[in-house]
């Protein structure tokens, strides 16, 4: 019997030009490497050959063919089930690294030429009289001992008077406050100092071109990364009123050299910061041409553009991967004509094709266009479960097909390349979020693969980079030696290096960093690795928690400063502390869901099912959870003010919005228990009802939640006639322990205080008061 393996390599035969980075990534990394070690089989006797051929093309690049044989005598199939499914992982991560690194090449070609474009504009706008004017004029502004200080408050409070809706851009201090107040307040201070030195960098370059612009390109890189992005909105308004600003504080008139020269030079970051926003969406002159004709021609006629949506999503059920699924409020497996005239999927169409209709029509404003695609990609991902590129990716691949039979056009038309590119676009945005999201930034990312090359390159190897920091960690992670039983982690260092099942799991530590280090930039495999990491150490007997990555996380930058020789502030510590502490944030919510176990699974589903037969449906047996509720959670009957809770019970069954509450409240029970046997489904089932809670106004948290935690036992006893210790009972209180455990999780960040504030408050507040509380506060009130 014979096995092929398929890779990417194999399967796209085509012209495949990599640039150097993608060729490190895909090939050199994942190439042979992965074919010889992935595709090692167990059994003894085993043959096998692996074999590449290139030919070399007329345009210099190569034509690759790879394939690898293996044969060997086949065991039980059910043996290889985590085999295949690693090796389904490895190919989904190879694709989307491949597909990755086209568009990465792409993109490149277009920056080489955008770059070039702008040599010209800059050295056009910015003339030899700008730059003794600039020179001149930011001598003077900033001219006195504090003169950098006071002309940078000066400068950001006129912007914040001048430049609509500027305050509300600031998250880390109130804009609004007064300008005495903001002078005072250290979070401005720190974003005057950024702004000053932005303007200083300008400055110090203007007589060398290349470094001029490669400063402009950065700053206007840096504000379109920010989220939501800065862009022409912002910088627009300053180019237009700059030159009052310099006249008002340099007491010249409009037509003096100094205000002409700001301006020019704030037009000269504008063209770069115009140029840069198109770049990063990725749509061409005749892409733009080519969406707005195409999207006449969909939308014409009266209901065009309801039959439009409705066509293309019809399409997308069929062509996008588990989308129908995604829906709730309508079935979306009816067949077309049913769900043609569903009002709720009717709702989802115009939702959709609205959606695309406010790209189309601002494709000629790339900050609008920017704008509009992150407040899209923004609302796919506040839901829960989040929409994220495991929908968009499909569909960024196969629009082509939608519109080539739409619009009855070829594969390689402009229309088809020009949906591509936009549903393209989308999709980026929404990877780039959903990683930060997560909490890693692009300097993260960027950090977290340079310098974990640096490591692997200065051990000289994988291997002996993870042999070195699992030494650290048995020295700075309590309890970590004692965790481990088939080696003694108590053994010098030296002899721990030569113990084979310390290699084992040294293998597997290395591993499992490497798993999301080649993910940093890939959203739905980056979590992926998080959460396959997560539960194999809950898996653990007894399981490896967060007692462990705990100071893992708070310990991490100190490796990397020591290791790599760098300061604490540098990117790569801070890289370091953010990769774990996302992956802390997976493990602390997988360890919430294990609170519900396979048994309670089961007791859930059957005594919910109990219940609604024994009151006769679902609004009767929610009925009847309530009007126990009103008399077991205190003060629960004051929270409602839409009907009378203090009515009788017979009343309240009659009263219309007393239902209305019931079938709300049954609606969210059966959320979770309908999704209990998927972790991620039941994860976002809980956390959009814990934040439903939370966002109501007196909001809902766990002075109601806790008394229902301990009380519903006694609930489930009287209506299913069980014991307290009964199955049913256990289950119920651990479904609301981990809604509460959630509900906890989101109050706390919702407060705005991260686990360290909450243990720095705590040590630090115990310090104050070691000599006694009264005499703390005297100290405080006198301060």
């Amino acid at each position: 019997m014979f096995v092929w393996k398929t890779s990417v390599a194999q399967a796209v035969l085509g012209c495949i030009l990599f640039s150097i980075v993608c060729l490190e990534l895909a090939i050199a990394h994942d190439g042979v490497r992965y074919v010889n070690a992935e595709w090692k089989r167990p059994e003894q006797n085993q043959e096998g050959s692996h074999s590449c051929v290139a030919k070399r093309l007329a345009d210099n690049s190569e034509e690759v063919a790879c394939s690898t044989e293996v044969k060997f005598r086949q065991k039980p199939p059910a043996e290889y089930a985590s085999k295949i499914k690693k090796a389904k992982e490895k190919m989904r991560q190879l694709e989307s690294q491949y597909d990755d690194c086209q568009v990465e090449n792409d993109r490149k070609d277009r920056l080489m030429q955008i770059q070039a474009n702008l040599t010209d504009t800059i050295h056009r706008l910015v003339t030899d009289s700008d730059i003794q004017a600039l020179r001149s004029s930011w001598a003077t502004l900033t001219a006195g001992p504090d003169g950098r200080n006071v002309f940078g408050n000066n400068f950001v409070l006129w912007m914040l008077k001048t430049i609509p809706n500027m305050r509300e851009r600031f998250e880390k201090f109130n804009a609004h406050q007064s300008d005495e107040a903001l002078k005072n307040d250290n979070e401005f201070v720190k974003q005057v100092k950024l702004i000053v030195g932005g303007l200083q960098s300008f400055i110090d370059n203007l007589e060398n071109p290349g470094q001029l612009q490669a400063t402009i390109e950065r700053l206007a890189a840096i504000h379109l990364k920010m989220r939501p992005s800065i862009g022409a909105g912002y910088f627009g308004p300053l180019q237009n009123n700059i030159h009052d600003f310099i006249e008002d504080t340099l007491k010249v008139g409009a037509d003096d050299a100094a205000p002409k020269s700001w301006t020019r030079l704030l037009t000269a970051f504008n063209d770069v910061l115009n140029s840069y926003a198109n770049y990063y969406i990725g749509l061409s002159d005749t892409d733009k041409v080519a969406l707005q004709s195409s999207w006449r021609k969909l939308t014409t006629g009266a209901e065009g553009k309801r039959n439009a949506g409705v066509k293309l999503v019809l399409w997308m059920f069929n062509n996008v991967p588990n989308m129908r699924d995604r829906f709730t409020k309508f079935n979306a497996h009816k067949s077309d004509e049913a769900l043609k005239t569903d009002a709720e999927f009717l709702k989802q169409v115009d939702a959709i094709i609205g959606g695309f209709e406010t790209l189309i029509n601002n494709v000629n404003d790339a900050d609008l266009l920017l704008n509009r695609l992150e407040s899209l990609a923004d609302e796919h991902l506040e839901k829960k479960p989040a929409i994220s590129s495991n929908y968009f990716g499909p569909l960024q691949k196969k629009i082509q097909l939608f519109i080539e039979g739409a619009l009855r056009v070829g594969s390689d038309s402009d229309e088809a390349r020009a949906w591509t590119h936009l549903v393209g676009a989308l999709n980026k945005v929404i990877k780039d979020h959903a990683i930060h999201n997560l909490g890693l930034s692009d300097v993260d990312r960027e950090a977290l693969v340079s310098s974990w090359n640096q490591l692997t390159g200065r051990a000289g190897g994988s291997r002996n980079a993870g042999t070195n920091l699992v030494l650290w960690m048995l020295e700075n992670v309590p309890n970590m030696r004692d965790r481990f039983t088939k080696f003694n982690a108590r053994q010098s260092d030296d002899n721990l290096r030569k113990d084979t099942e310390f290699v084992k799991q040294v293998d597997l530590i290395t591993g499992g960093l490497e798993s999301m280090i080649d993910n940093v930039n890939n959203p739905i495999l980056l979590h992926d690795a998080m959460v396959r990491l997560a539960d194999a150490h809950m898996n653990l007997k007894p399981r490896v928690g967060l007692e462990y990555f705990s100071p893992l996380q708070r310990h991490i930058h100190s490796y990397i400063e020591k290791a790599l020789g760098v300061s604490a502030d540098s990117a790569a510590p801070r890289a370091w502390t953010d990769l774990l502490t996302a992956f802390n944030n997976v493990l602390k919510d997988r360890t919430f869901l294990r609170i519900v176990s396979s048994d309670d699974k089961k007791a859930l589903h059957s005594s919910w099912n109990t219940l609604v037969t024994q009151a006769g449906d679902k609004q009767r047996a929610g009925t009847k959870l309530v009007l126990w509720m009103f008399d077991n959670v205190p003060n629960m009957r004051d929270r409602f003010t839409k009907f009378n809770a203090h009515s009788s019970d017979e009343a309240l069954r009659k009263d219309t919005e007393f239902i209305k509450q019931v079938d709300v409240i049954v609606g969210g029970i059966e959320s979770m228990i309908n999704n209990v046997d998927d972790g991620d489904h039941f994860q976002a089932a809980v956390e959009r009802l814990v934040d439903v809670h939370l966002h109501m106004s007196p909001s809902v948290g766990l002075e109601y939640f806790g008394a229902l935690q301990q009380n519903i036992r006694s609930y489930m006893q009287r209506e299913l006639r069980v014991t307290a210790d009964s199955a049913e009972a256990r289950a119920w209180t651990h479904l609301f322990v981990t809604f509460n455990e959630f509900l906890a999780d989101h109050t706390t960040q919702n407060i705005g205080l991260s686990v360290t504030d909450r243990k720095v408050l705590d040590r630090t507040w115990k310090q104050l008061i070691s000599s006694g509380k009264q005499e703390a506060g005297i100290k405080f009130v006198l301060w």
